[in-house]
C-alpha cells in the first residue's frame, strides 16, 4: 500500500490560477515519488476558471464548496493520511487553514513535514511545536519526502 500524503499550503490572497498551479505541481512531484496524494483543491475543478481571489464559499450553491463541506472534507483527508506536507513558504501570510490542518495531523498522529522560512508571520509556537520535521526551504523538504518513500 502506498503512503498517503496531504498537501497543505497558503491559499488566502491567491487567485484560483495560482492555487491550482501550486497544488497541481506539488501533487505531481509527490506522485512521482510514489505517494498517493490528497490536496485541498480535490473536487473543485469548477473553480479553475475563477479570476477573483479564493475566498469563503459559505453561500455557495455547490454542495462541495460550502465552508462546512470544505472543512470536513479536508479534516477527513488529513486524518486518513500518513503524512501532511505543509508548505508555508509561498507567501508571508497567515493561514488559519494550514494551522487547522496541522492541528488535525498533530491530534491524529499524522507525521508532519513543514516548510517555514526563518522570517515568516506563521513562525509561532503552535506551528513550531506541531511540526515533526521543520525545513526552511522546499528543496530540502522534498529530498526528505523522497527519502521516506524510497
Amino acid at each position: 500500500m502506498k503512503l498517503r500524503v496531504y498537501v497543505a499550503g497558503i491559499i488566502t490572497g491567491l487567485t484560483a490560477e495560482e492555487v491550482f498551479k501550486y497544488f497541481d505541481s506539488a501533487k505531481k512531484t509527490l506522485e512521482d515519488f510514489g505517494y498517493d496524494v490528497f490536496t485541498p483543491v480535490a473536487g473543485k475543478d469548477m473553480c479553475r476558471v475563477e479570476k477573483r481571489k479564493f475566498a469563503s464559499q459559505q453561500k455557495s450553491k455547490i454542495p462541495q464548496l460550502t465552508n462546512h463541506a470544505i472543512i470536513e472534507r479536508d479534516r477527513w483527508m488529513v486524518k486518513n493520511s500518513d503524512i501532511i506536507f505543509c508548505d508555508l513558504s509561498g507567501k508571508d501570510t497567515a493561514s488559519i487553514g494550514c494551522t487547522s490542518e496541522l492541528a488535525w495531523a498533530h491530534d491524529n498522529g499524522v507525521h508532519s513535514v513543514v516548510i517555514l522560512p526563518e522570517e515568516h508571520v506563521m513562525r509561532h509556537a503552535f506551528i513550531l511545536e506541531m511540526a515533526d520535521v521543520l525545513f526552511d526551504n522546499r528543496e530540502d523538504a522534498l529530498i526528505y519526502m523522497d527519502s521516506l518513500i524510497g
